[in-house]
């Protein structure tokens, strides 16, 4: 049992740093070219759009990871997920 423990922990300690990669989006260069043009990301984005302090559960996110063989596609491309938007 401890072994199958701590085989489950290494996955999801895998698992979490690879959400933790993807989350940061199409990397660093894409990033730069954002924001030097006075854009947001598309997390601050969603961010600014949800109710202050509400959770976003965010769907997905593993979409487009591994895609091509020499690169991902964080996401698939886009960001999905159930946040709370009261006007």
């Amino acid at each position: 049992m401890q072994e199958n423990e701590a085989q489950m922990k290494s996955l999801v300690d895998e698992l979490k740093k690879t959400v933790s990669q993807v989350s940061k989006g199409g990397g660093v260069r894409a990033i730069d070219r954002h924001t030097s043009k006075g854009k947001l990301l598309a997390r601050e984005r969603i961010d600014l759009l949800l109710d202050a302090g509400s959770p976003f559960l965010e769907l997905s996110q593993l979409a487009g990871h591994h895609l091509y063989e020499d690169e991902s596609v964080p996401g698939g491309g886009l960001i999905t997920g159930v946040g709370r938007v009261a006007g």
